[in-house]
C-alpha cells in the first residue's frame, strides 16, 4: 500500500538541502559567567555542597558484590552424606529454636521509645538537620568537634588536587556562626571552585554548577524582559489598530495564505489537530506544560534528571522551565529539534518544526523530515502511518530521502511494526546503494521479533555475528525475552550461551532470572542447568521457591542428581520447609541417572522420617517401576536395606512394603510372605525386639497376592486376618474388600471341582460383606458386581439382598448411579439361567426315576 510513495522518493530534488547547524560545545570551565548577587549565590552554593557531601540521599549505592563460586566436592564423594548433613543441620536449627525460653525472648524485646518521642525533631533542610545528619553519617562529631575526612559521605572530596581548598571551605561552613550560615565562607568556596575549574578532568561533574548559575541568571533576565514587553505590548497594539483604516483592515483580512503556511507538512497538521485545541485553552506556560505532559507524554530535562542517577545534584534542584522557542535562534531551534526527535517527543518536535517553517520562513528540508520521522519512536504517541505520510510528502516536495532518513524509518519500525514499509525501505536503500549500518540491522531484527518473524530475525542476527558486527546487549535481551515468551526456549538458550561464552559480562540478572523461570517451567534441561550454574551457583541470583521447585522437577526428569542436590542445598540454606514432593523429586533424579543409583535413592527414602515426613506408597512409585522388572533387583534392594539398618539407620515400613508390592506384581505369594516374615528384623534397634511393625498397607498387599495367586489361597488370607487382629492393626474398608475378593476367587475355583466347598467359600464372602456393611462401609463397585453375580449363578437368593442394599446406599458407591442398572440386568440374566438349569435337572431326575 506504500509502494507509490517509495517510488515517488526517486524524484529529482527541487530544493537544496538546508545547511546543518550545531550549537557551541565550549567546555564549562571556559564559558563566561556573571558575579552579580555574589554573596547570596555563594551562600546557597555552600549550603548545597554541604548537604550534598554529608547527606546519604545522593550517596552512590554499593556495587554488587560477586561472591566466589561455592566449593564443590569431588564427584566420588557420597551424595548421601551431604543430604544427611543437610537434614542434621535442619534438626539442629529446630532444636535451637525450641530451646529459647520465653524469658530470653522477652528480655530481648526493645522497650518502647517513649523518651525519643518527647525530643523535638529539627525541620528538614535546616542547618540543625544537616549537622545532625552529618553527625549520623560520621563526617562531623559534635562531641569532639572534629570532622572525619575519611567518611564515605564526603565522596572522597577531601583528597585529590583540590582537597585542601575543599577542607577549608567545608570546615568554614560547619563551624560558621554567621546568619545565614556560611555567609563568611564565600571566599573559601570561590577558591574551591577556581581550583575545580583548573582540574576539569577530575571535577567535571562539580563544574556543572556554573551552568546552573548561568541558567538561573538567564531565566531571571528573560523574566524581566518579558515583563517589560508585556507592559509595552498593549500600547503598541492599540496604536497600530488606531492608525489602520477600515480599508487596510479589510485588506489584512482578505490577504491570501502565505507560502510558509502552504509548506507546513500536512501530516503535522493531522497529528496536532487535537493538540491545538488543548494549547489554545492553556495559554500560560505552566498550564501548557502540564497539558503536554498529561495528554502527550512530553518529557522535559528535569524529568530526565530525576530518572537518571548520574545527573548532578545541582540539576536536580533546577526548576522545570518551558523552553521559549520564540527567543531561540534558528540554529538553536534546529539543535532542539534533533534533541526532541531523539527523545521521541512528538509534540515538541512538531511544535519546533512549525515555528521553523511558519515564523522563521525555513523551507521543508531533509533535517525537518528526519526529525519528524524519528520522533515517532515514541511507543505511546508514534505511529507507522504517520511516517508513511511524511515519506509521501517528502517525495511530493521533490526531496529524495537519504540514508539518515531511511535509518530513522527503520528505527521507528522497530517499535511500530509494519512489514510492508520495512520491505519497501530496504528495497529503496538497495536501489540507492545505501549500506545498512549496524544500528540499522539491529532495528531490523527488533522489528522482525516484534512482528513474530523469528526465523528472519535469527538470520539477521547470524549475519551480524558472521560479519563481525557488534550486537548491543539490549537486542540480545529482546531476543531472549521474546523467544522465551513464544515458547522457543531452546533458541533463546543458544543465543544466551553464545553471548556468555563470548566473554560478555553485561548479562543482567533479570535476563538470567527470566531464562531460569521459563526453562524450568518448560522442563528445558539444557537451558535450566545453564542458567542455574551461571547465575545461582555464582551468587548472582536467589530464585524463589516456585522456580527452585521447577528446576528440581527438571532435574528429576533429566536424571541429574547433581543439579537436584544443588537445588536441595540452596533451599536448605535459607530454611525452606521441605515436603514429600521435594524428596520424591530428589529420589527420582537418582533413579533417572545413568546408571541408576539405587542405594542413594533408598537412603533418601530412609532420611524422610527424620524430617517428620514418613514416606508413603506415593513416594515409592519410581522405585516400584524400577524394581518390579527384575527379581535380582528386589533381592539387591533387600540387601541394601539390611546394610543401612546395620549402620543404625531406621528403615521405614514403606521401604519393606515396596519390596512386598514388587513380589505381588509378579504374583509370587511365597516371596512376598518371606519379606513379611523378615519385617521384625528391621525394627529400630533402640526400641528393642518386636514381633513385627507391619502396618495395614502390608496386610492389604498380602491379601491382594492371596487372590492373584494360582490357585487363590483363602487359608493364607484367613491366617493373615487372624495375625492382623492379634497385632491390633485396625482394618480398613480396603481390607474387607480384598478379603471378599479372595473368597469369591477361591469359591469360583472350587465350584467345578467341589461344589459344596465352593458354596461354603461363597457363604464366607457374603458374611464378610455383611460385616462390612454393619461397620458402615461399602465395597467397591466391581466387588459388589462380582458378589451379586456369583451368588446369582449358584441360585443363592441373597444376591437380591446385595442389590437391595446397593440401591439404598447407592450414593456411597462410586459408579453405581451410572452402571447400577446394568448390574441388576446381569443378575436377573444369570438368575434366569440358573433357574432354567435347575428345572432341567429336576425334569431329568424325574424321567430317570420314572424309568
Amino acid at each position: 500500500m506504500y509502494r507509490p510513495a517509495f517510488r515517488a522518493l526517486a524524484l529529482p530534488r527541487a530544493i537544496p538541502r538546508a545547511t546543518r547547524r550545531t550549537l557551541t560545545t565550549a567546555p564549562p570551565h571556559k564559558t563566561s559567567r556573571s558575579f552579580k548577587n555574589t554573596a547570596l549565590r555563594w551562600t546557597l552554593a555552600g549550603g548545597l555542597v554541604y548537604y550534598y557531601n554529608v547527606s546519604n540521599v545522593w550517596a552512590e549505592e554499593p556495587a554488587y558484590a560477586v561472591h566466589a563460586p561455592p566449593e564443590v566436592g569431588s564427584e566420588n564423594e557420597e551424595v548421601s552424606t551431604s543430604i544427611e548433613s543437610i537434614a542434621a543441620h535442619r534438626r539442629a536449627q529446630a532444636r535451637a529454636t525450641q530451646s529459647q525460653s520465653p524469658q530470653s525472648l522477652q528480655s530481648s524485646t526493645p522497650a518502647a521509645p517513649e523518651e525519643a518521642t518527647s525530643q523535638p525533631t529539627p525541620s528538614p533542610g535546616s542547618p540543625e538537620a544537616l549537622e545532625e545528619e552529618a553527625g549520623q553519617q560520621g563526617a562531623f562529631n559534635e562531641e569532639t568537634g572534629e570532622i572525619n575526612w575519611d567518611c564515605p559521605c564526603l565522596g572522597g572530596m577531601a583528597d585529590g588536587p583540590c582537597g585542601e581548598q575543599f577542607r577549608a571551605a567545608f570546615s568554614c561552613f560547619v563551624f560558621s556562626k554567621e546568619e545565614p550560615k556560611g555567609v563568611d565562607c564565600i571566599e573559601n568556596f570561590k577558591g574551591m571552585q577556581d581550583c575545580f575549574r583548573l582540574h576539569p578532568e577530575v571535577y567535571g561533574s562539580e563544574l556543572e554548577e556554573e551552568e546552573v548559575d548561568g541558567e538561573l541568571e538567564r531565566q531571571a533576565g528573560d523574566a524581566e524582559g518579558t515583563v517589560g514587553e508585556d507592559a509595552e505590548q498593549p500600547v503598541q497594539k492599540a496604536e497600530v489598530e488606531k492608525a489602520q483604516t477600515p480599508a487596510v483592515k479589510e485588506t489584512v483580512r482578505s490577504e491570501p495564505v502565505s507560502e510558509s503556511e502552504e509548506l507546513v507538512p500536512k501530516a503535522w497538521h493531522d497529528g496536532t489537530a487535537d493538540t491545538k485545541l488543548v494549547t489554545e485553552k492553556a495559554k500560560s506556560p505552566a498550564a501548557r506544560k502540564q497539558a503536554i505532559k498529561l495528554h502527550h507524554g512530553g518529557t522535559r530535562d528535569s524529568d530526565y534528571a530525576n530518572r537518571n542517577p548520574r545527573v548532578s545534584w545541582q540539576k536536580r534542584l533546577l526548576p522545570d522551565p518551558k523552553a521559549d522557542y520564540n527567543t531561540d535562534t534558528t540554529r538553536t531551534l534546529y539543535d532542539r529539534l534533533e534533541v526532541t526527535a531523539l527523545e521521541g517527543r512528538c509534540v515538541d518536535t512538531r511544535e519546533i518544526a512549525e515555528i521553523l517553517v511558519r515564523e522563521r520562513k525555513e523551507r521543508p528540508n531533509l533535517d525537518l523530515y528526519y526529525a519528524l520521522i524519528l520522533s515517532n519512536t515514541s511507543a505511546d504517541h508514534g505511529a507507522a502511518w504517520r511516517v508513511a505520510e511524511y515519506l509521501a510528502e517528502l517525495a511530493a516536495a521533490g526531496l529524495e530521502a537519504d540514508s539518515k532518513i531511511c535509518h530513522a524509518v527503520l528505527k521507528v519500525l522497530a517499535v511500530h511494526v509494519d512489514h510492508l514499509m520495512r520491505t519497501g525501505i530496504l528495497e529503496y536503500m538497495k536501489g540507492r546503494w545505501f549500506e545498512v549500518t549496524s544500528k540499522g540491522k539491529q532495528d531490523i531484527a527488533a522489528g522482525m521479533l516484534r512482528e513474530g518473524s523469528f526465523e528472519q530475525a535469527l538470520e539477521v542476527l547470524d549475519e551480524m555475528r558472521g560479519g563481525g558486527t557488534e550486537v548491543e546487549p539490549w537486542l540480545l535481551d529482546l531476543f531472549v525475552y521474546t523467544l522465551c515468551e513464544a515458547g522457543e526456549v531452546g533458541e533463546a538458550h543458544t543465543i544466551l550461551k553464545a553471548w556468555h561464552d563470548s566473554g560478555e559480562e553485561d548479562v543482567s540478572k533479570n535476563v538470567w532470572a527470566y531464562m531460569l523461570d521459563k526453562a524450568s517451567a518448560e522442563c528445558e534441561y539444557e537451558a535450566a542447568v545453564f542458567a542455574w550454574k551461571n547465575a545461582v551457583n555464582l551468587g548472582f541470583l536467589n530464585p524463589p521457591s516456585g522456580i527452585c521447585l521447577n528446576v528440581l522437577t527438571t532435574a528429576s526428569r533429566a536424571g541429574d542428581p547433581a543439579l537436584a542436590t544443588d537445588v536441595f542445598t540452596h533451599l536448605s540454606k535459607r530454611g525452606e520447609t521441605f515436603t514429600h514432593l521435594h524428596y520424591q523429586l530428589l529420589l527420582d533424579a537418582y533413579l533417572g541417572a545413568d546408571p541408576p543409583d539405587l542405594k542413594r535413592a533408598l537412603t533418601i527414602l530412609i532420611l524422610m522420617p527424620q524430617e517428620n515426613l514418613p514416606p508413603t506408597a506415593w513416594q515409592t512409585r519410581s522405585l516400584f517401576t524400577y524394581l518390579k522388572t527384575d527379581p535380582a533387583l528386589i533381592e539387591s534392594a533387600l540387601q541394601m536395606l539390611r546394610e543401612l539398618h546395620a549402620a543404625n539407620k531406621p528403615v521405614p515400613i514403606a521401604a519393606l512394603n515396596l519390596l512386598i508390592e514388587c513380589h505381588v506384581s509378579r504374583k509370587d505369594l511365597q516371596a512376598a510372605l518371606t519379606v513379611y516374615k523378615l519385617i521384625h528384623t528391621f525394627a529400630p534397634i533402640a526400641e528393642g525386639p518386636k514381633p513385627t511393625f507391619a502396618d495395614i498397607e502390608t496386610f492389604n498387599l498380602l491379601l491382594r497376592v492371596c487372590r492373584t495367586a494360582k490357585p487363590p489361597d483363602e487359608r493364607q488370607a484367613s491366617f493373615l486376618v487372624s495375625e492382623l487382629l492379634a497385632l491390633r492393626v485396625k482394618p480398613t474398608a480396603l481390607t474387607y474388600d480384598r478379603l471378599i475378593l479372595v473368597f469369591l476367587a477361591s469359591g469360583a475355583h472350587h465350584l467345578p471341582l467341589n461344589k459344596a466347598e465352593g458354596l461354603r467359600l461363597l457363604d464366607y464372602a457374603y458374611r464378610h460383606w455383611n460385616d462390612m456393611v454393619e461397620l458402615g462401609w461399602m465395597p467397591r463397585f466391581g466387588t459388589l458386581e462380582k458378589l451379586a453375580l456369583d451368588l446369582g449363578k449358584v441360585g443363592d437368593g441373597r444376591c437380591w439382598d446385595v442389590l437391595q442394599t446397593c440401591e439404598e446406599r447407592g450414593k456411597d458407591i462410586e459408579g453405581w448411579a451410572a452402571k447400577g442398572a446394568w448390574v441388576k440386568r446381569g443378575v436377573e440374566k444369570v438368575w434366569a439361567e440358573q433357574q432354567a438349569r435347575t428345572s432341567a435337572e429336576y425334569e431329568g431326575a424325574g424321567v430317570l426315576a420314572a424309568g
